[in-house]
């Protein structure tokens, strides 16, 4: 009889025995888990030091989406109503605005990335003007976002023409417009005559910076480091070797009146962003043939060329263009000559209408919280009972790292883990994530 309890009561504990593990093995058969994604996300803040940003909003244009987009914005170190181009802060810490920096958000990664910048102009401690590169502006009526940083004491400039305007110009046939010259002192009077004419702001010509002119009486400009000449022999072969702007390269004399011009000469009007050069002039042997015409230089690299009214247009033969003298990067206008026309040349992408400057955001000052990078884990149960993940891996050919968890994650639900302290490596690396039941998901980052 005692034989029998006990046979049974064997029996009925490996029967329980069996029951739970059975029960385990079954449980752990329903988790299902799988990690979806791995991102190591930049910090709020983009440009960690700097202590104010603002957020500034592009309209885009109406002809469509644009791409590698230079927009100019002024920068004012005051007070005052930011609109348009124009930005108001009393927050600049360096007075040559080298403490600005800017920063386009990325719509498809959700993330800030620095863009380049030229600073053109600054007035020292009063105000900046710079153009910035937007990789991309929707068309209108989107809009693209960019962030402005600003608020560094000790940061120098990192201002790059070379990587904001284009490498070459663009040719852009405008409407044509005369400006009046407010000189009435002629700087080279004769025939084949000329004069270096000093250029009050880095004239940057093909991205090349210059800071004077040579203006001939017969209807051109050089640029160091092409010598001064006089040259009246107008062909493109010549335009194409030398640093040049030739609004009306031909045998002209700037001494002599007559037809529509009365006060021969070449006149040079400076202004804070420009420099207007204005020929009246009349053709060599043949005074009754006259035109007036001119070249506008631009801080910002754009050359413009206007010719008004002539008197037997048809009997002069010039050349017109502009050169790198490279023998490669030229720009000929000849056959289009005419009175009363205008070009404008560019180193930068040009849209009518261009996107437009949309409002401008308030100024934000940097907290700590900006500085965190964080790392998200995207972890997907696809099974029939929670899970606890307990523990996750981070390994390359050099790091093996656990990281204690506790999450749980309710059946069919998608969980979007968060930690500040695991830095991803750079490259290849496998994530692991580890359930209090022994069920390993592997996150392999090629």
């Amino acid at each position: 009889m005692l034989s029998l309890i006990l046979v049974t009561i064997i029996v009925a504990n490996v029967f329980l025995w069996q029951f739970q593990m059975n029960q385990v093995d079954w449980e752990k058969m329903q988790e299902k888990v799988e990690i979806l994604d791995v991102a190591s996300l930049t910090p709020a803040w983009y440009y960690l030091g700097f202590n104010y940003r603002v957020q500034h909003n592009i309209t885009g244009s109406t002809a469509g989406a644009q791409t590698g987009y230079q927009i100019s914005i002024t920068i004012v170190n005051g007070s005052g109503i930011s609109s348009g181009k124009v930005y108001y802060t009393t927050h600049i810490n360096q007075s040559d605005f080298d403490d600005i920096r800017f920063t386009w958000y990325n719509t498809t990664s959700g993330q800030e990335q620095a863009i380049p910048y030229w600073r053109e102009a600054v007035y020292k401690g009063a105000n900046a003007t710079f153009w910035a590169k937007v990789p991309e502006i929707p068309a209108s009526p989107d809009s693209a976002t960019i962030y402005v940083y600003y608020g560094n004491s000790t940061v120098p400039s990192a201002s790059d023409i070379a990587s904001t305007l284009d490498a070459t110009y663009t040719k852009i046939n405008i409407q044509y417009e005369w400006t009046e010259r407010a000189s009435t002192t002629s700087v080279a009077s004769g025939d084949d005559v000329g004069s270096w004419q000093n250029i009050t702001f880095d004239f940057p010509f093909w991205r090349d910076f210059k800071s004077r002119v040579y203006v001939c009486s017969n209807g051109f400009g050089i640029f160091d480091p092409t010598p001064a000449t006089n040259d009246y022999s107008n062909t493109l072969v010549e335009l194409k070797q030398r640093w040049m702007t030739a609004p009306f390269w031909d045998d002209l004399r700037t001494d002599r009146s007559g037809g529509l011009v009365s006060n021969a000469g070449i006149y040079v009007d400076r202004y804070a962003d420009h420099m207007m050069i204005t020929w009246e002039a009349t053709r060599y042997g043949a005074p009754a043939d006259s035109i007036k015409f001119q070249t506008i230089l631009y801080r910002n690299g754009d050359v413009r060329f206007n010719i008004d009214n002539a008197t037997n247009f048809s009997n002069f033969t010039p050349t017109l263009g502009i050169s790198k003298g490279d023998n490669t990067n030229y720009i000929d206008v000849t056959g289009e000559r005419n009175t009363q026309k205008s070009w404008l040349f560019t180193l930068r992408k040009y849209i009518d209408p261009p996107p437009s400057h949309g409002p401008w955001g308030d100024e934000e000052a940097y907290q700590e919280a900006y500085q965190m990078r964080k790392t998200t884990f995207k972890i997907k149960n696809g099974g029939a009972v929670t899970v606890h993940i307990v523990s996750l891996w981070v390994n390359n050919a050099t790091i093996h790292k656990r990281y204690d968890v506790d999450a749980y994650i309710n059946a069919g639900e998608t969980l979007q883990y968060t930690r500040t302290d695991i830095i991803l490596p750079e490259g290849k690396y496998i994530v692991k994530v580890v359930t209090e039941r022994g069920n390993i998901a592997v996150y392999p980052k090629e």
